[in-house]
């Protein structure tokens, strides 16, 4: 799987532009996992819009900042509201290594993540 980046204007919501459509499209994946600048902006747009397309949502949290504090809890509350399931970057890299066919990917995946060798 290759990692696509998008970058938009500050004001720009992902929806807007067709090539980030056509490159989803084209992906063929039910599952949408979103991080990036600003949580209560762009990622909650893009999250909205996405729900709408029947997508399945990820919102990495500890990869997306508010650009306001204040608005943190409420664009939380709404894209759960909403659908969205909020995650941790180290949680969604721990329930792909889970997944993993090939041991040499799990080994990668958890190397990004060595707390998740632990044993508590």
């Amino acid at each position: 799987m290759a990692l696509r980046q998008f970058v938009f204007a500050e004001n720009g919501s992902p929806w807007s532009h067709k090539s980030f459509l056509d490159a989803l499209t084209a992906l063929d994946r039910s599952i949408l996992i979103l991080a990036g600048y600003w949580l209560e902006h762009q990622i909650l747009a893009a999250a909205l819009h996405a729900l709408a397309e029947s997508y399945d949502v990820y919102v990495l949290l500890d990869a997306t900042p508010p650009r306001s504090r204040h608005a943190s809890e409420p664009s939380r509350d709404r894209l759960s509201q909403a659908g969205a399931t909020p995650v941790i970057t180290s949680q969604v890299i721990h329930e792909w290594s889970l997944e993993a066919a090939d041991n040499s990917k799990r080994a990668a995946l958890l190397s990004l993540f060595p707390s998740l060798l632990e044993v508590e």
